[in-house]
């Protein structure tokens, strides 16, 4: 969580101050994103990496792509087969790729995206919620654990909350006809009655324990 963090607060500094603004928005409506980054990159960290700028922005880039596909493969594992007794590591993590296969093939994961980095996040907040019980239990100062988790958890919720009623209000391209992106309405909604249980089985075991956070 610290280190992505630490990646956007590059990405906002590399777009910000390594280029001029109209370059920055020729550059988003022609190359994307990835490449606004990489020149961006590659004009703060010319006097130190010469040429080689824009290709390391671009490799460090595709590093937390992989590490991010593999851990979210590894957990679609983990689910596949505590949810559904799936026995077989191989074949549970089989069903993973050959989902996220459909999804790459068929163009539709960018209708899961939207709310990746908020879920991404959240289990940062429900790990630290889990911390944070384990530390009262043991009779140690949970608050370590607590303060964060807490802001981690209104920061995800918000983000879902605004991404659901944004959802709701989508509008078809071209035209002003009301058509919602019901997948993320519903993906969204999921994940608040997810944190929101999580946050209350939390509650109630700190106050189970009857000791000071």
């Amino acid at each position: 969580m610290l280190l992505e963090s630490i990646v956007g607060i590059l990405v906002i500094v590399s777009v910000a101050a390594g280029l001029q603004y109209s370059d920055f928005t020729s550059t988003l409506k022609s190359a994307g994103p990835i490449a606004a980054f990489s020149r961006g990159y590659g004009n703060i960290s010319k006097i130190f990496l010469g040429s080689y700028g824009k290709a390391f922005a671009v490799l460090a880039l595709n590093a937390f792509i992989l590490t991010t596909l593999d851990t979210a493969t590894r957990i679609t594992r983990y689910i596949t087969a505590e949810v559904f007794g799936v026995k077989n590591k191989y074949f549970a993590a089989f069903i993973a790729v050959f989902l996220s296969g459909i999804l790459a093939l068929t163009g539709k994961w960018n209708l899961l995206w939207p709310a990746f980095g908020a879920a991404n996040q959240l289990i940062a907040a429900i790990t630290l919620l889990v911390a944070a019980c384990w530390l009262v239990a043991r009779g140690k100062n949970g608050a370590l654990a607590l303060i964060p988790a807490a802001v981690m958890l209104l920061t995800t919720m918000g983000a879902f909350i605004w991404q659901f009623f944004q959802a709701l209000i989508t509008r078809a391209p071209g035209t002003n006809a009301w058509k919602p992106d019901w997948i993320i309405a519903l993906i969204t909604l999921a994940l608040i009655v997810i944190a929101l249980t999580t946050a209350k089985e939390a509650v109630a075991k700190f106050c189970s324990l009857k000791r000071p956070v």
